[in-house]
């Protein structure tokens, strides 16, 4: 910052009383003293009060809308390095796997593999029973196996096996009257006595 230059007025003066001549000297400075408001400076400070007023408050709702921004975005980091630290800590974590769905109707158990290993099990729900009796009436020993990715024929022969006396009877029906079968192939009673009805799809 450039030095102000001071301008000394030195001036010699003879006073009445002694006759002595007084030296005098000059210069411009800067320095604070109270002064009584004017009518115009007194709108004026209204004015830019009410404005100034009214960018804190448009400034805060600012910093609040922030402030809620930011900690949605500090929050969800929390609680990732939760999750984190838990997994390390537990040394484990839950994944979503493609895995085999074993049906052990002679264990009436459900199995879960992963290659050769056991991940889970649980016990048949009653409309799997029904299933699993159908299939050991027919005289399957083998434990059947349905893979998440099976095909509906996969099902299909799970299914029990028509008795040979129920397939006699309509034959006798069909030959007897008007060689149509009294039972539509297309109900529910024909269904239920060919092995069909509701099954777990594969």
């Amino acid at each position: 910052m450039a030095k102000k230059k001071v301008t000394k007025k030195v001036a010699k003066k003879a006073t009445k009383k002694t006759g002595k001549v007084s030296k005098f000297e000059r210069r411009e400075i800067k320095k604070k003293f109270w002064f009584s408001l004017t009518t115009k400076e007194k709108d004026d400070s209204g004015k830019l009060a009410g404005e100034i007023d009214g960018q804190i408050q448009r400034d805060e709702e600012k910093a609040a809308d922030l402030r809620k921004e930011w900690k949605v975005k500090i929050d969800g980091k929390r609680s990732k390095l939760r999750g984190l630290l838990a997994t390390l800590k537990a040394g484990k974590e839950f994944r979503e796997v493609d895995c085999e769905e074993v049906k052990d109707f002679g264990k009436k158990e459900i199995r879960y593999m992963v290659g050769k290993k056991c991940m889970e099990s649980r016990e048949m729900t009653s409309n799997e029973l029904q299933l699993s009796m159908g299939v050991l009436k027919g005289g399957k020993s083998d434990t059947p196996t349905v893979k998440a990715n099976a095909t509906v024929a996969t099902v299909t022969e799970l299914r029990p096996p028509v008795d040979k006396d129920v397939k006699d009877v309509i034959n006798q029906e069909t030959n007897a009257k008007t060689k149509t079968s009294p039972l539509d192939t297309r109900s529910s009673a024909h269904e239920e006595l060919s092995g069909g009805g509701a099954h777990d799809s594969p």
